[in-house]
């Protein structure tokens, strides 16, 4: 009691509840996954079981807290008290205690915010949908396949990594209510379409009728009343219709199961409808009977792990709760919805009543109507039963998190007014979540990718891609980081700042041109270009989409939020695309179709939207001979890296088979996507760290960099280490028995980590701010050199470790040469910060922690999962033991983000 008194309860229970809405949910989510229905072992449903009565715990020490706080009236807690009678009820004659911790939730979320529950319910189902459906187009879980008869037709179902056809579709829609609630007339075009392209995704997979059926109608239907909302409110005028719908719709169904007459044709028409729904009702109401608690069934259907018997599932929610809980728990769920609606009009949030309006509908057809793990939406009955609006003055975020949405775009708009230069911590997470995202979407594509177009497949793909990037190289001629800092330079004065953009922009084009000469001639002149000229001329397009797409101009102006969402999103659209497009080994040109399709689509959206930062009219005047120098300085560097990290590919393409260039693109594909999280703070510092060099703040520019070569060290060696002694479970998880040949590459290449991590930072971050950029262009020319010597004698006799040799010895180079150049800067001290012998005694004993899981034969996946789970973590909390400073600035920024309090001003860096 004492401790109770000592702390807020409010935000005690805000955090009880939040963590019980988390566990009960995730866990009843992965339930309905094949991981929980093939399970070789009762380990995994036992886990979840135990999630299911944990949530319910925590609910009820929520609900403990909120009887010493005083929070229940006696009318609350004289309704919640008759509701559970009915539900003790129905759990004892049904036999099913499946609704108990569904009723201890309900108890526990009044009076939280409806908000802040359906963006954490929708988080979680985006997450494990994301996950589940990506691991079973890969090859990583079950994927079952059903079949069924439309006419003479034979229809094809997959299940998508659950347990039912149907299963998948059934939460994505579920997902659609809670985005449209969230967004509501915020909500653009675009997310529309896209919504609807996944929605389109799940139908061609599972055939899966009712649930394509609705999410397409409740798209098109908000999508109406977000363009006419104020010439054409629908949803304002049903406010007192919307309370009576549930009602009706359950009506109907009851009525339906007890009228059915198979015999008679119009009867049978309108279960043809239903996808048979009125017959099955009809049979288990005539096998049950209707009783006042309830009673029990085994609900028998056709998915993973079901039980013997004959088929008796019924869809329809009412008759199924109904059949096994009753009448009286039917009657209580029928309260909740008018409840929920009754609420939603008096808080004029009439989005939110034609939602539980359209879910009642929906419910005639599946069994979803208080099934939170697949629709959540009820629940805000009892959240939005005395809910109060907090506004919160500082902390934007968790405003967004929490607020009603009229109250969050003020507050939004002020914390926009008011923020000064953007966050160097949100633009590094940003840009690494967009780095990231550019070769994760292509990393979870590779398994799959990898089984259908087999290491040849692949390989051809690796080498279109490779030569292009020659011409790409030629194309960009330096701006791609020439333009960062001289945009970054003028960004405050929008007339200099477009005549900048514009000048580069005309450069790039120029280049893009006479880069297609080039390579037309190219294809002509030689014989392996012409054979691929298909995928070349396919592939090229990125020549002209990349030279108007302009995204130096956001890197300079520090969009980062912006670049990263419409990555992910166009990414995600590459994906969907593949799983449906590419099926056979010959469809390799329509694999690298996809790949530049998604990146083109940024690009056209780059040019589109540049209109508000800079003038697309043109200015004239323009001085073009002033960038000449830099860029081709910028030029060279370019040139200079993408030789050697190419160079690879190619001579191997010329030199060996498609199959060692499949190799060593499978060993290069993880450790890009490692290396781009390392360099990640690089690429948005410079920027930051060019204003600073242009404005004299020197102080600030050694700060920054001594942290950010801390974080580099922190970061790069455990991730090196880790990934080495791990390389086979990995290349073996993500791309298949195929590409053993990819491990020893793999292993040889992890400690370029450090290397590329530490020379991003000198040569970006210090050289290049410095106006030293010729000293870069000096590294990387010596690391090209070395690179093309030791692959011309590696290459034929190693084949693909002998490139990643190569290419761990250039990267070496390419690292001294930086040091040397850096010596009369008295670079050592931007190293003395770190604390290398804490870093070192943290993976020792992370690899002490992690060893043993080689020892033990639990598949790739599950070796890599627990594996890295204690590798990790062990390495951060010594970390922490050891206070060293990198790790303990992080927690203290986590621990500030848990408490609610500040997380540091707009310039913290």
């Amino acid at each position: 009691m004492q401790i109770v008194n000592r702390i807020d309860k409010k935000i005690l229970g805000d955090r009880l509840f939040l963590a019980a809405w988390i566990v009960f949910l995730l866990g009843r989510l992965l339930s309905l996954t094949e991981w929980c229905a093939l399970s070789a072992s009762n380990v995994f449903p036992t886990i979840l079981q135990c999630m299911d009565y944990l949530g319910a715990a925590l609910a009820l020490l929520v609900i403990i807290l909120n009887f010493i706080r005083r929070v229940y009236s006696w009318k609350v807690i004289l309704v919640y008290g008759l509701f559970a009678v009915v539900v003790a009820l129905s759990a004892w004659f049904s036999e099913s205690r499946t609704f108990i911790p569904v009723f201890l939730i309900f108890g526990a979320a009044y009076k939280q915010s409806s908000r802040r529950i359906i963006l954490t319910s929708a988080i979680l189902t985006a997450a494990v949908l994301f996950v589940v459906v990506v691991c079973s187009q890969i090859g990583l879980t079950e994927n079952m396949i059903w079949y069924r008869m439309q006419g003479e037709r034979q229809v094809l179902r997959e299940s998508l990594g659950f347990v039912y056809a149907s299963t998948g579709a059934s939460i994505y829609l579920g997902f659609l209510f809670q985005y449209v609630f969230l967004r509501k007339e915020r909500a653009r075009v675009w997310e529309f379409a896209i919504l609807e392209l996944v929605n389109v995704f799940f139908f061609l997979k599972t055939d899966s009728r009712m649930p394509f059926y609705f999410g397409t109608a409740i798209l098109i239907f908000f999508l109406i009343e977000t363009l006419f909302k104020n010439h054409w409110r629908i949803t304002s005028h049903l406010k007192g219709l919307l309370v009576a719908l549930p009602w009706v719709f359950c009506i109907l169904a009851v009525l339906g199961g007890l009228l059915y007459d198979p015999a008679s044709g119009s009867w049978q028409k309108i279960d043809a409808f239903l996808s048979g729904r009125l017959a099955l009702g009809s049979n288990a109401i005539s096998t049950y009977g209707i009783k006042p608690f309830g009673q029990s069934v085994t609900w028998i259907g056709y998915g993973s792990g079901n039980l013997d018997g004959a088929y008796n599932y019924v869809d329809c929610a009412y008759l199924q709760h109904l059949i096994q809980f009753g009448i009286l728990f039917l009657l209580a769920v029928m309260v909740l919805y008018t409840i929920a609606i009754l609420r939603s009009n008096k808080r004029k949030d009439f989005w939110l009543a034609c939602i539980l309006g359209m879910i009642g509908l929906y419910s005639i057809t599946e069994p979803n109507l208080i099934n939170l793990s697949v629709i959540p939406l009820p629940i805000l009955a009892a959240a939005m039963i005395g809910e109060r609006a907090v506004v919160y003055e500082k902390g934007w975020l968790k405003s967004v998190y929490e607020m009603q949405p009229d109250v969050q775009m003020q507050t939004a708009e002020r914390a926009e007014k008011q923020a000064g230069p953007v966050s160097v911590k949100k633009n590094f997470v940003m840009n690494a979540i967009l780095t990231v995202s550019r070769f994760v979407f292509p990393l979870i594509s590779f398994p799959y990718i990898s089984r259908v177009l087999l290491s040849a497949g692949t390989g051809r793909v690796s080498f279109a891609n490779s030569v292009i990037e020659y011409f790409l190289m030629f194309s960009a001629l330096g701006i791609p980081t020439y333009g960062v800092r001289a945009c970054a330079r003028v960004r405050d004065d929008k007339e200099k700042l477009s005549k900048t953009a514009q000048e580069l922009l005309i450069l790039n084009i120029i280049m893009c041109a006479i880069s297609y000469v080039f390579l037309a001639i190219a294809i002509i002149v030689i014989p392996k270009l012409r054979n691929e000229k298909t995928l070349l001329i396919i592939i090229s397009s990125t020549l002209l989409f990349s030279a108007i797409g302009m995204e130096w101009l956001y890197k300079a102006l520090e969009k980062y939020t912006y670049i990263t969402i419409r990555s992910i999103i166009f990414n995600a659209i590459g994906v969907i695309c593949m799983f449906l497009l590419v099926h056979e080994q010959s469809d390799y040109i329509i694999y690298g179709a996809i790949g530049v399709g998604a990146t083109s689509l940024g690009y056209i959206l780059n040019i589109i939207h540049a209109r508000k930062y800079i003038i697309l009219k043109p200015l004239g005047s323009y001085d073009l001979k002033q960038h000449l120098k830099p860029v081709m300085i910028f030029f060279s560097m370019a040139c200079a890296v993408t030789i050697y990290t190419n160079l690879d590919n190619v001579m191997l393409g010329f030199m060996k088979t498609d199959t060692d260039v499949g190799y060593y693109h499978a060993a290069v594909r993880i450790k890009t996507i490692l290396v781009a999280i390392v360099t990640s703070l690089g690429t948005v510092l410079l920027p930051r760290v060019s204003y600073y060099v242009q404005n004299g703040q020197m102080e600030e520019f050694k700060r920054i960099t001594k942290k950010a070569i801390n974080f580099v060290f922190v970061f790069s060696i455990p991730v090196l280490i880790y990934f080495m002694i791990f390389a086979k479970n990995g290349v073996l998880l993500l791309s298949g028995s195929d590409f053993m040949g990819a491990i020893l590459p793999m292993q040889i290449l992890m400690p370029t980590l450090l290397f590329i991590g530490l020379t991003g930072l000198l040569g970006i971050q210090i050289l290049v701010p410095l106006g030293k950029e010729r000293y870069v262009l000096y590294s990387e020319i010596a690391g090209a050199v070395v690179d093309l010597i030791l692959n011309a004698f590696l290459i034929p006799k190693l084949g693909a470790t002998g490139a990643a040799i190569g290419t761990l010895v250039a990267e070496g180079v390419v690292l001294a040469v930086q040091i040397i150049a850096l010596r009369k800067d008295d670079i050592g001290d931007a190293f003395r910060p770190v604390q290398y012998w804490k870093i070192v005694i943290a993976v020792v004993a992370g690899c002490a922690a992690c060893f043993w899981v080689l020892l033990l034969d639990l598949g790739n996946f599950v070796t890599l999962l627990i594996s890295a789970v204690l590798f990790f973590a062990v390495y951060a909390v010594i970390l922490i033991l050891l206070r060293e400073p990198m790790a303990r600035e992080i927690l203290d920024i986590l621990m500030s983000h848990l408490k609610g309090g500040e997380t540091g001003d707009a310039n913290e860096s």
